[in-house]
């Protein structure tokens, strides 16, 4: 039986979910592995001494480069606080679950700040940290960079994104 492409996609997503895909393609970036010395330890890897590589590009887009990240990000910069469902209202094409896990994934980067108020209900209130304050220019300048690269084309921006106030 021969397999068509569609196929071959599927079982290899099915494996990367099994994580069985992980014992004959070994991942360069491993999670939950021991450190020691800059080293990493894992069994499913080739060589059992690889160095970690530390790339500050790769780092940047992993902070920020979930589905709806720097939409929060962005949205958080020019607010001082927002609650959940001001996010998902500014954000609506995120559903509640992927919006609740990006929040989370920034929060435990140190980018933004959950305040829950004792009150009932419940009252959350998302803001950015200092340190994510810290990545404005960066996100300013791929707005820049990316109406640029659109009005190039002849397209024009259409998102919820807008320039910041300076």
């Amino acid at each position: 039986m021969i397999l068509g492409m569609v196929d071959i996609v599927v079982l290899i997503i099915f494996l990367t979910r099994m994580h069985l895909f992980d014992i004959y393609y070994p991942k360069r970036y491993c999670k939950d592995n021991q450190v020691k010395n800059n080293s990493i330890i894992n069994p499913h890897c080739e060589k059992q001494d690889q160095t970690i590589t530390y790339c500050p590009v790769d780092v940047t887009i992993n902070m920020i480069g979930g589905k709806y990240k720097s939409l929060i990000l962005w949205k958080l910069m020019s607010k001082s606080a927002m609650r959940f469902s001001e996010l998902h209202k500014e954000i609506p094409t995120a559903t509640a679950k992927m919006l609740t896990q990006q929040l989370r994934e920034l929060e435990s980067n140190g980018l933004i700040h959950r305040q829950v108020f004792p009150v009932v209900p419940p009252k959350v209130e998302y803001s950015l940290t200092n340190f994510g304050k810290s990545i404005k220019p960066v996100l300013e300048s791929m707005y820049l960079w990316g109406s640029d690269y659109l009005n190039n084309q002849g397209l024009q921006v259409n998102c919820s994104m807008t320039a910041l106030d300076q």
